[in-house]
């Protein structure tokens, strides 16, 4: 069966079992929820991102965590889709994926559509590329570099702290727009990059990148550090600046000692070699009253501000 235009990328594992739990086979399952079983062969049975994620969230309030596991499978587009499929994939649960899905690719939304088809006890999720998709993380981060440029351009003296994939740091055009971007104006220092976590790339490449938009003055922070990628050896990097510590963290650091002590060790390691520790998620004042006990130097969250147009 040929998908083209569609992207094969994963299957729900547990679909069928929750349809005989229905009393239905994951054909007659897929019909309840108004989605054709042919949806890989047809356009018309492709569903928009919104009732892909309502569908989701009835599995879940139905099943309960985890009854779907979700496996990676093979696809097509890998630089539109890779990090989008790398978080999928590492998610414990269908609830987990959902938050990913909704938390870091809402710009996704009609850039792409997303599909289910039955083959048996297997359910494979499928996406086709919209004509006015978005592309790839880097178009996105070229786009996000552009807008900061004029921010600085019009705000002498301010900074910005920008997020930059590692699939984006090791593009040799994106680093020359950064390096660029240094070189319009008095930007030198005013500009840091936030490493984010997602996304398998070269660690020589990486390195590389890095090292050359350091010397460029740009400032360099491990976000979102022990997950995905960012894991704490990164820390030693004689170019890195700093590391971010994400929501999920501080949820942990709220309920299990083991973390607590474990960012506390890291907080500490990282302020003997002079490198900022920040925080995100800070929505109220017992968050930023446990933040700065374990030392952090900045803090990110609700509390302090929400996002504005700039």
């Amino acid at each position: 069966m040929s998908v083209n235009p569609f992207v094969r990328a994963l299957g729900l594992i547990g679909f069928a079992e929750f349809a005989i739990m229905q009393g239905l086979n994951p054909v007659q399952m897929l019909r309840l929820a108004e989605l054709p079983q042919d949806s890989l062969q047809h356009p018309e049975g492709i569903f928009a991102f919104r009732r892909y994620c309502a569908l989701l969230d009835i599995c879940q309030r139905h099943s309960g965590n985890p009854l779907f596991g979700l496996q990676f499978g093979g696809f097509q587009g890998l630089d539109v889709f890779g990090e989008l499929l790398y978080l999928i994939r590492n998610a414990r649960t269908v609830g987990d994926a959902l938050g990913e899905l909704r938390g870091n690719y809402a710009l996704y939304d009609g850039a792409a559509d997303i599909g289910l088809d039955s083959d048996g006890d297997t359910t494979i999720l499928s996406y086709r590329v919209g004509e006015l998709g978005l592309g790839s993380i880097t178009t996105i981060d070229r786009w996000v570099l552009e807008q900061a440029n004029l921010f600085l351009a019009s705000s002498p003296g301010s900074k910005v702290w920008l997020n930059a994939s590692r699939v984006s740091l090791c593009n040799s055009d994106y680093v020359d727009d950064v390096l660029r971007v240094v070189s319009m104006g008095p930007y030198y220092g005013r500009i840091t990059l936030e490493v984010t976590e997602s996304g398998e790339v070269d660690s020589g490449d990486l390195d590389a990148s890095l090292h050359r938009l350091c010397d460029a003055g740009v400032e360099i922070v491990i976000d979102d550090l022990g997950d995905g990628f960012n894991q704490d050896e990164m820390l030693e990097a004689s170019y890195v600046r700093g590391c971010k510590f994400s929501c999920t963290t501080l949820e942990r650091l709220l309920m299990c000692e083991q973390t607590r002590q474990k960012v506390s060790n890291l907080v500490a390691s990282c302020k003997s070699s002079n490198k900022l520790v920040v925080i995100e998620g800070i929505e109220s004042a017992e968050n930023l009253t446990m933040a700065r006990q374990l030392g952090f130097d900045l803090f990110q969250g609700w509390l302090f501000g929400k996002p504005v147009h700039l």
